[in-house]
């Protein structure tokens, strides 16, 4: 991944019209949430037993330093303390005991309750994920060497905000699909990580006949989705406090892949309806 600043020369498409459409930023790392409660429970949550994020492993390790604290105090009851302080200390240890009990009670109703609503909210990002139109920053057609005259074999930076370059990426996938070649390309393409932070680009690969090229008449604005893609939970890391920490997301990019482009020249694109190549119509909501 690479900021779009380090990306230079004349063939990045549209690298200004970045955006964030306000939907959380939608980027590989999303924070899971706990599942929302009523304002009482929510104070109790987050109040009494501290949890302010699915960090359930770090939550049961502070419960077992608050058991060991009681079992070391009624020790000290019993050899250290003097008589006359010991019913303070029995009512202390017996609050401390009465704590943990609690604790372990409500994690475990509050832990049952996370499971279903990851999976809920992670199918909900999913879908998201998958809706969403990402920028296209650069756009590289990697030719099949094998069944290419050696003037075009070379990988070409395709700007395909140009009707020229949208003709040539069409063409090389009708030759591909008539069995003469199986040429590839990478498509680069930016997302927001987040509040204040700067535009990172991630870069995919594709063989040409995974990609669906929705031509838009006179559009300059370049974007990609990913109709197969999903988002999965990030492991626990257990060195980190048994587990805790903020757990996150990850994305699955795989699958093919739709590009709105720009219309390419009328003689191409009458060329690809007989020919049978992946271009479909515009795609619906698709602006300029």
């Amino acid at each position: 991944m690479a900021a779009v600043s380090a990306l230079k020369g004349e063939n990045v498409t549209r690298t200004g019209e970045v955006t964030s459409d306000g939907r959380d930023w939608v980027r590989p790392d999303l924070p899971i949430p706990l599942p929302p409660l009523a304002g009482g429970a929510v104070a109790f949550r987050r109040l009494v037993i501290g949890l302010r994020e699915p960090a359930f492993g770090r939550a049961y390790l502070v419960t077992c330093w608050w058991a060991l604290a009681g079992v070391l105090l009624l020790l000290m009851s019993r050899t250290v303390i003097t008589p006359k302080f010991a019913p303070f200390v029995t009512a202390t240890v017996l609050l401390i005991f009465g704590y943990v009990i609690v604790r372990v009670v409500s994690l475990a109703v509050f832990r049952r309750q996370q499971a279903p609503f990851e999976e809920h909210w992670i199918a909900a990002r999913s879908e998201e994920l998958r809706e969403h139109a990402f920028d296209v920053v650069r756009f590289t057609l990697r030719p099949d060497r094998t069944n290419t005259a050696p003037s075009e074999s070379r990988h070409q930076v395709l700007n395909l905000a140009d009707p020229h370059d949208v003709g040539r990426l069409m063409r090389q996938q009708r030759a591909d699909r008539d069995g003469h070649g199986n040429s590839r390309a990478d498509i680069e393409f930016a997302y927001w990580p987040g509040s204040g932070e700067r535009v990172v680009v991630e870069r995919v690969r594709r063989e040409l006949k995974d990609i669906a090229v929705h031509p838009v008449e006179g559009t300059t604005r370049v974007r990609v989705r990913f109709p197969d893609a999903r988002y999965g939970r990030q492991p626990d890391d257990p060195r980190r406090w048994w587990g805790g920490g903020t757990r996150t997301t990850y994305w699955f990019l795989g699958g093919p892949v739709r590009l709105t482009a720009t219309a390419p020249e009328r003689s191409v694109a009458g060329e690809s309806r007989v020919g049978g190549s992946g271009v479909t119509g515009s795609e619906p909501g698709s602006t300029s």
